[in-house]
């Protein structure tokens, strides 16, 4: 499951973090946010 939402130039993300940040370049991130149960 993967939603994206852009504002300006954010992208907000919800995705499952362990899978879709492999799919990302080297240094590509500058934040992370996750709710952990």
């Amino acid at each position: 499951m993967k939603n994206t939402v852009k504002i300006n130039s954010v992208d907000l993300i919800n995705a499952d973090c362990l899978h879709f940040i492999q799919s990302l370049p080297d240094d590509s991130i500058d934040l992370i946010v996750t709710d952990p149960p």
